[in-house]
């Protein structure tokens, strides 16, 4: 677990400085919410993958059903966070919901990357088993 918090805080640190790059060279204007909006992904990220290993630790023939419920209760709380965040902010709306999605696809990534990781893990320590 500690990995993916590393990995997450510097995944976090590199999309920082890529906004505030991006701002700072004139391509584009900072997002007004965009300390918040990466927060929330980095913090999500870390707790959707404790919640992922720990089933896949506990139950592994539980996971796809655990997973597929968790996706489904974090694809409502996005919504519901960034319609929030579009209501606190009409005027910056469009620069929040692309940044918002862009982190999530980002974060998306990371997670299933870290999850495949995991998995095939688990499966070549199976097979060794299975040899000996």
């Amino acid at each position: 677990m500690l990995r993916i918090i590393l990995v997450t805080v510097i995944f976090g640190l590199i999309i920082t400085a890529a906004v505030l790059a991006g701002d700072d060279m004139g391509w584009f204007s900072r997002p007004s919410f965009f300390p918040i909006i990466l927060i929330f992904f980095m913090v999500s990220n870390l707790a959707l993958h404790g919640a992922a290993l720990r089933t896949m630790n506990r139950a592994p023939e539980d996971f796809v059903r655990v997973y597929l419920i968790a996706t489904v209760l974090r694809i409502l709380l996005f919504g519901t966070f960034i319609y929030v965040v579009i209501l606190l902010d009409r005027p910056g709306a469009g620069r929040n919901t692309a940044f918002f999605l862009l982190c999530y696809f980002l974060f998306t990534m990371l997670e299933v990357f870290a999850l495949f990781r995991q998995i095939n893990a688990q499966k070549q320590s199976q097979e060794g088993q299975k040899r000996l």
